[in-house]
């Protein structure tokens, strides 16, 4: 956390040097997570020099949005002056607050999606966050804030997941991540066309709750502002069968999150590997 007591000049610039110094130990299993995420929704045709160089451009971008973040954590004003809402934001958010239509939200980690949803909650948003069942440190901080703001975090438990159901059903929105990795997950979506380990929790929350999943994410501009958008409430369809309903509508959430990462896969942050890539096929 000393680096965010520094101003942005030098703080931005030594998270640079740390980034460009850490991504380039190939051997640690962060980088390697990194490595292989990277190769496959580049499409799989970096050389191993332009691999190193979109793995380090990953490492830059979680450095600036971790500055980001924990220097303006306690400041409502600089959070709101930092991150862009789109209307489709807006609206999500009035209709959180009215409870006249439940959703499912759920987010890729791709650039400051924290500060995003701290933006969102100080502009009024009011849903039930589905933490991990023991979140580290950092996350635990975070987690506190956002309970300050109005957000309820709770952590993944039977009954956690059925007051979620129970809210959206009610008019309420629910939020939790979308695309990191469950080694348990025994559906195993298609994610840029091959087998993942994302998990399927949350669209099975949703088909329960007959509600519509909507996709939030955030991105750095070129002026290094965030922008925070929603896409269209996707409907839960029915299918013959549970698996092949949790799957086919996993997958189609997943073309959206993919969609979004693609148009700025540098600040994709994801350091688990989402699929079982051998280590031989990665230049």
């Amino acid at each position: 956390m000393g680096l965010c007591k520094l101003p942005p000049s030098i703080g931005y610039a030594v998270g640079r040097l740390l980034a460009d110094l850490f991504s380039a130990q190939k051997n640690s299993s962060l980088v390697q997570a990194v490595r292989a995420n990277q190769w496959v929704v580049r499409g799989k045709q970096l050389s191993s020099d332009q691999l190193d160089e979109a793995v380090r451009d990953v490492f830059r971008h979680a450095a600036r949005c971790y500055y980001d973040f924990y220097s303006n954590l306690r400041n409502p004003d600089a959070i709101r002056s930092m991150v862009s809402l789109s209307p489709q934001v807006e609206a999500l958010i009035e209709s959180s607050r009215n409870g006249n239509q439940g959703a499912m939200v759920v987010g890729p980690h791709l650039s400051n999606f924290d500060l995003a949803m701290l933006a969102m909650a100080y502009q009024g948003f009011r849903a039930q966050g589905i933490s991990p069942e023991q979140p580290p440190g950092g996350y635990v901080i975070q987690n506190q804030i956002r309970a300050s703001t109005g957000l309820k975090i709770t952590p993944v438990s039977p009954k956690s997941l059925q007051q979620a159901i129970d809210r959206m059903r009610k008019g309420g929105i629910a939020f939790t991540g979308v695309d990191r990795p469950v080694l348990s997950e025994k559906i195993n979506p298609g994610f840029f066309g091959q087998t993942s380990n994302l998990p399927t929790g949350a669209i099975r929350m949703a088909v329960k709750a007959d509600v519509p999943v909507i996709v939030v994410s955030a991105r750095m501009n070129a002026e290094g502002k965030y922008q925070a958008k929603a896409s269209e409430p996707i409907p839960m369809q029915k299918y013959t069968g549970r698996t092949t309903t949790i799957r086919k509508n996993t997958e189609t959430v997943l073309e959206v999150v993919a969609k979004d990462i693609r148009e700025a896969p540098e600040q994709w942050l994801m350091f688990y590997p989402v699929w079982a890539t051998d280590r031989k096929e990665i230049p």
